[in-house]
């Protein structure tokens, strides 16, 4: 809500992009990923930060983000960004989730869960390096970092 009122309002291009079809496929994509991977990630971080050692609560979220991923896989755009060609609201609510799902949770469940998700895992290659979010996507590299040797400097 919060951020189509400031697309709305504010000037520049449109994250919700300029066709009724465009926008309906961003608003599925943000509401796919609000549903599905929101409340698993939710979950993860209630865990990481009052139970970071029970690795096992964390193993058993992975069926939920399976099956947010399954969903996402079925939607996601097979070429350019997460909606269509342009980047869009949807890629910035599906991005930084996907970063979690591929570079955080496999080290603490043991299993890479998109490696099953052909679409996803080609949408995720191309988000790395678009210019708008390579560089958040970089910011939420080195904060993770700083966590977790906060994290193992506690445990000592």
């Amino acid at each position: 809500m919060i951020c189509g009122y400031l697309d709305a309002t504010l000037s520049g291009p449109s994250l919700y992009l300029d066709t009724p079809e465009a926008r309906a496929r961003v608003t599925l994509m943000v509401r796919l990923s609000d549903l599905y991977l929101a409340p698993p990630l939710h979950d993860f971080f209630v865990l990481l930060f009052t139970q970071p050692g029970n690795r096992d609560a964390i193993v058993a979220l992975a069926p939920a983000f399976a099956r947010g991923l399954k969903f996402l896989d079925i939607y996601v755009a097979k070429d350019g960004c997460a909606a269509e060609a342009r980047f869009s609201q949807a890629d910035c609510a599906l991005a930084p989730m996907l970063f979690y799902v591929d570079e955080v949770l496999p080290g603490l469940i043991g299993q890479a869960l998109l490696e099953k998700r052909p679409a996803l895992t080609a949408y995720w290659q191309r988000i790395k390096t678009h210019p708008v979010a390579a560089p958040v996507l970089e910011e939420m590299r080195v904060s993770w970092g700083r966590y977790q040797q906060k994290l193992q400097a506690a445990q000592q």
